[in-house]
């Protein structure tokens, strides 16, 4: 008698592994344990986080076949719910194996592989830079979640860094250094822009940073500026967090 292979959810579909923060993912499916699983999972059930946080936890979603074409949340996503409070582990990793053709298909071994290894098969599915590594961390914490053993040499690659370039010994090169020379000396560069606000933030050792805001804020928007200022400054360099630990922004709402 022939078997018939269960489909995974991207067959079809034009998908790729998602890059919330798994804690963020973890803490959602948590609420909907807590709470009730909603007839639809679109933008409005997730309040007033923001427009990116939205859409990476319903690409999550898609991704694991927790929802169908019509954000209508499937039995996978019932039975996760379900088992938070008991079988999580063994549910997790069921979804993980069903979505991840580098389970599935064993094209790495969590206990011996490599960074190097990582991220070439996540590059495969077309991610580089800084959405490489927040995939990579994203299935890697999932797997622990799951009882998966992820030996020590298994990590997300340090996301490149943004700023200017350095010469020998971490020095800035003498293009910067001149530049931002030449930056002190026209305080025109630091202008706010119309209708903007220059906040300074000193930075002991180093030039001043700033935050730029609207003038005009309200209150209640005042609050949520910082807020989402406090998040991001805390999120932005991934390299400093360990993602079991980080606070995510729907702890912050």
């Amino acid at each position: 008698m022939d078997t018939v292979e269960q489909a995974s959810p991207q067959q079809g579909r034009n998908l790729k592994p998602p890059y919330p923060s798994y804690t963020s993912f973890r803490n959602y499916i948590k609420k909907l344990s807590e709470t009730i699983i909603p007839s639809e999972i679109d933008r409005s059930v997730f309040g007033n986080q923001s427009g990116t946080y939205i859409s990476l936890m319903i690409g999550a979603f898609e991704w694991f076949g927790l929802i169908d074409d019509t954000n209508t949340p499937t039995q996978k996503l019932r039975n996760l719910v379900a088992a938070f409070e008991g079988g999580y582990e063994s549910e997790l990793k069921g979804l993980l194996n069903d979505s991840y053709d580098i389970l599935r298909d064993k094209k790495i071994d969590l206990k011996t592989g490599t960074e190097a290894q990582i991220s070439k098969l996540f590059r495969d599915y077309g991610y580089s830079g800084s959405t490489l590594t927040k995939a990579i961390s994203f299935f890697l914490s999932a797997c622990k979640d799951a009882g998966y053993q992820v030996g020590e040499h298994l990590k997300a690659p340090a996301p490149p860094r943004n700023g200017p370039s350095k010469g020998k010994r971490g020095r800035p090169a003498k293009n910067s250094a001149t530049q931002t020379e030449s930056d002190q000396d026209n305080p025109k560069k630091s202008d706010p822009a119309p209708g903007m606000t220059v906040i300074p933030i000193g930075l002991h050792g180093m030039q001043d940073g700033a935050i730029h805001l609207p003038s005009n804020l309200s209150k209640k928007q005042w609050e949520y500026a910082v807020k989402m200022a406090k998040f991001i400054l805390e999120n932005y360099h991934q390299e400093f967090d360990d993602d079991e630990d980080q606070t995510t922004i729907e702890e912050e709402f």
